[in-house]
């Protein structure tokens, strides 16, 4: 019964996290003008620090306020699984550089945090959550 119960609820944590997914793709290949600041579409790779799990990473990005961004990140796993998450980002401009900051509830997975920086055309993070530790390093899309 315990397994039946494990089964449900990571078969449960997969439906939420994928249904993301079609909207994602809509988003990506109908990308909004502005890419401002880190606002914009990115893409590159993730790497788990505590298992070397790596796989292919898309975010887009949108300003929300002066000061914070929406980053919704598409992530795979294996080529097979994927993911759709986001995250808010409160940036601090230093230069051309922003440095960012953002924590988000993923569910069974926990409370999720990332912290990194951006220049005009590179991505830089880390990221922690309840199973996991890493890093992002994505590279802007040219419109």
């Amino acid at each position: 019964m315990k397994i039946l119960i494990q089964a449900a609820a990571l078969l449960l944590a997969i439906a939420v996290l994928t249904t993301g997914c079609s909207s994602f793709e809509r988003e990506w290949r109908n990308p909004s003008a502005e890419s401002t600041g880190i606002a914009g579409r990115w893409q590159g790779n993730w790497k788990s620090a505590r298992s070397g799990d790596s796989g292919k990473l898309r975010a887009i990005i949108t300003r929300q306020g002066a000061a914070q961004y929406r980053a919704r990140f598409h992530a795979t796993y294996h080529s097979v699984l994927s993911a759709v998450y986001g995250v808010t980002l409160n940036v601090t401009q230093t230069g051309r550089r922003s440095d960012f900051r953002g924590a988000a509830n993923l569910g069974v997975w926990g409370r999720y945090e990332t912290r990194g920086h951006a220049t005009r055309t590179q991505f830089y993070a880390t990221y922690r959550s309840k199973f996991d530790y890493g890093t992002f390093e994505m590279q802007r899309v040219s419109e």
